[in-house]
């Protein structure tokens, strides 16, 4: 039996007989791993994908001889890579292939293959970063550091004009096929891409890039797919009402008319999709920060045309062909044709043994998607023949495909990239990951994606683990509706009546150093702790105010001070209070946090002594104050203010003695 349900087209399901506890918008590399994540931890889960297919920006293609990707075409990097590991795990054997250029002439003559190789692997590998101040582009950068090596390496080469405008023209093309950029220079030369370690292009070959899917989803060779798991293709989402107000649940209507609600929805879609359609798509409308961060991050184009033959005609020890155009044979290239000369490669996929694909990028193939299919083909065939004609006898293609990511409305570009803007908003991609919060703190639409992760935009194991930290974020985050149910059911049955004022006793010290509570000597602070309730609540308009603090290390209620995190170990949805209770408490007393903490249940009896380790609190979501406490190895502040934020009649209050350093 199949546990994984994929839906078909034109049947709707009904919420109440499919309650889910997220919903996937968009099946890609990020979303097939937060909904894999979500359903191996028990969570009902559906996906809705508004193509034909699973996959998102990868795209396996049975062509030739075997399988050819139009999308995605490699594993980058072998070290903490999910998808690596999973096909370490399956025994599916990842070969690498190497980036070795055979190099070719616009007149049909051979380069200097060894020379070339030099230079793109400097220019690639051993280049190094640029200097913090230098704010200028990538282009900039490599061409500025490849001068240099050519002074020490090639001198011969300094004053070489025209192999020097060959070259750099072939390594702007190469970037830009690399960052899916138009032009070097619109690539900021301080990206913060990190590659992971090992081979940075490992390939399936003949498995497919597609069966990194078929594994996540367990239904490599014909497993049984995963429980709680529905999927519907053909399924284009049009709005997603979240409900900010914390009532109720996130309802998702699509085009086809359906309509679907769960607790929880993490969008994966691409950031084009986001750029042409965020003011529609989200109800109600993003925050503006996030609409910045949008604008303001950049998406490319890189786009393949592939050709079948009979038989493979091009040298068999060669997978790279490049394209240096001379100066003057590229000014005599026909203006309507110019894009030919922006198609810096050919190279043969592993995956098909009489495949060959073409590379192109940026506004060129944006406008060659829009192009007639004979005329690419014939164009691209004389592209071939000028170049290789001399050394091979090229015959007439069988077929040929291309991809569209441009002109693909679910997709609308290839991937992200740090543009020039990228130092002037350092925390673009920061605020693309931040979920849409309802006025609980609760995470109600969270955002995955490639462009969501900080240094592996771009690549398929950063779209993945983009999909594992939301998955995560619900998972792990107590205070999510995942765990706990919905925030206002929650709060309604935490809700009670009005809390009358606590009394704190100066007390007696014992034979054993520690302060007791008596019933003497007792002191009202119902005045303080309404102070203290009114302070925070008119200066944290959200509890995504305490989280953002909270996650900077700085104090939400305007105190100057900056402190280490703690370890928050809560299991009933009480984490961001946990939050929140810290910065009132070091306010009120003015000390940092303590280092550990935990919840504890059930609170003390009435007459119980509040004496443990380590320090333990809980905090009432629905009246904002500190349910119980319970305090050791902490200051005299520490103690009483806590004590007065709560609701306990006895607390344990140091004296300075008593005090240990690290701890206030």
């Amino acid at each position: 039996m199949c546990y994984l349900q994929i839906i078909p087209e034109g049947r709707s399901l009904s919420f109440n007989m499919h309650p889910y506890d997220v919903i996937i918008v968009g099946l890609g590399c990020a979303g097939v791993t937060a909904s894999t994540t979500l359903v191996r931890a028990g969570k009902k889960v559906l996906g809705l994908e508004a193509m034909d297919r699973i996959g998102g920006r990868v795209k396996t293609v049975t062509f030739g001889d075997g399988v050819v990707e139009e999308g995605a075409e490699w594993i980058h990097g072998t070290v903490k890579s999910r998808i690596f590991d999973a096909a370490v795990k399956h025994n599916v054997p990842i070969l690498p292939q190497d980036m070795v250029f055979h190099a070719l002439q616009s007149d049909g003559t051979q380069a200097d293959h060894k020379l070339i190789n030099d230079l793109i692997e400097f220019a690639f590998e051993k280049v190094g970063k640029p200097p913090k101040d230098f704010t200028g582009g990538l282009g900039e950068f490599i061409t500025g550091r490849v001068m240099e090596y050519v002074k020490q390496n090639y001198p011969h080469l300094v004053n070489d004009k025209s192999f020097l405008t060959e070259f750099f023209e072939l390594m702007n093309l190469y970037i830009n096929n690399h960052e899916s950029s138009n032009d070097w220079n619109d690539v900021s030369a301080q990206s913060r891409y990190t590659e992971l370690d090992g081979h940075q292009h490992m390939s399936w070959h003949r498995h497919g890039y597609k069966t990194f899917f078929e594994i996540m989803l367990n239904t490599y060779k014909n497993g049984p797919g995963l429980p709680n798991l529905d999927i519907k293709l053909n399924t284009e989402v049009s709005q997603i009402v979240w409900p900010k107000d914390g009532a109720g649940d996130v309802k998702v209507s699509c085009a086809d008319g359906s309509t679907y609600t769960a607790n929880h929805v993490i969008v994966t879609v691409s950031l084009g999709v986001l750029k042409d359609r965020h003011k529609t798509l989200f109800n109600p409308g993003l925050p503006q920060e996030k609409i910045k961060a949008i604008e303001n991050t950049s998406i490319g184009v890189m786009d393949k045309i592939i050709f079948k033959f009979e038989e493979p005609w091009w040298p068999k020890q060669c997978l790279f062909f490049a394209f240096l155009w001379k100066p003057e044979d590229k000014e005599r290239v026909p203006k309507e044709d110019y894009w030919t000369t922006r198609i810096f490669a050919a190279s043969n996929p592993m995956g098909s043994r009489n495949a060959l694909t073409l590379w192109t990028s940026g506004d060129v193939a944006k406008m060659l998607e829009t192009l007639p299919e004979n005329l690419v083909k014939r164009k691209c065939m004389d592209l071939l023949r000028k170049f290789m004609g001399k050394i091979c006898v090229i015959p007439e293609p069988t077929g040929m495909i291309r991809s569209t990511w441009y002109t693909n409305p679910f997709t609308r570009g290839s991937y992200s990239y740090d543009n020039r803007l990228t130092l002037q908003n350092p925390n673009a991609r920061t605020h693309l990951a931040e979920p849409l919060r309802d006025k609980f703190g609760c995470a109600r639409v969270l955002f995955a994606g490639e462009a969501t992760d900080l240094t592996h935009f771009s690549a398929a194991h950063g779209a993945c683990d983009s999909g594992y930290r939301e998955a995560m974020r619900l998972l792990g985050n107590k205070y999510s509706i995942v765990v706990s149910g919905t925030c206002n059911d929650y709060l309604k049955s935490r809700r009670k009546g009005p809390i009358s004022a606590p009394i704190v006793n100066s007390g007696n010290k014992t034979t054993d150093g520690v302060t007791r509570v008596n019933s003497s000597t007792k002191v009202t602070v119902k005045s303080i702790k309404k102070n203290l309730r009114a302070r925070a609540e008119t200066t944290l308009s959200t509890l995504y105010d305490i989280e953002t603090a909270y996650d900077y290390h700085v104090c939400p209620l305007s105190c100057p001070n900056t402190y280490d995190p703690v370890c928050v170990a809560v299991n009933r949805g009480h984490g961001l209070y946990f939050k929140f209770y810290t910065f009132v408490n070091h306010c009120a007393g003015d000390l940092y946090y303590c280092k550990h903490w935990q919840e504890f249940s059930p609170p003390p009896d009435e007459g119980e002594l509040v004496k443990s380790s380590p320090l333990s609190w809980s905090y009432c979501a629905a009246n904002k104050y500190i349910q119980y406490a319970r305090f050791s190895e902490v200051t005299s502040s520490m103690g009483y203010y806590g004590w007065l934020a709560g609701d306990h009649k006895y607390s344990h209050i140091m004296e300075p003695h008593e005090r240990i350093k690290g701890y206030g």
